[in-house]
């Protein structure tokens, strides 16, 4: 890798919001394959990185006392 990447975890947050929210608003409108097909596509393609980000955050934040 060039550089250190930063970000923030309230960036992780919203685009883990945003899309499981998409998911949400099609289950809501009965379109149950849809939904999940979103939920998984995105997940595999982008919320999925922002949720192991968010993690390894908030656990440097709990545990790295260093």
């Amino acid at each position: 890798m060039e550089e250190p990447v930063e970000a923030s975890l309230s960036d992780d947050l919203l685009d883990i919001y945003i899309d499981v929210k998409r998911g949400i608003l099609l289950y809501e409108n009965r379109k149950y394959r849809e939904a999940i097909w979103e939920w998984k596509l995105n997940f595999q393609i982008h919320w999925g990185n922002h949720t192991v980000d968010a993690m390894r955050a908030l656990h440097f934040a709990n545990y790295d006392h260093t």
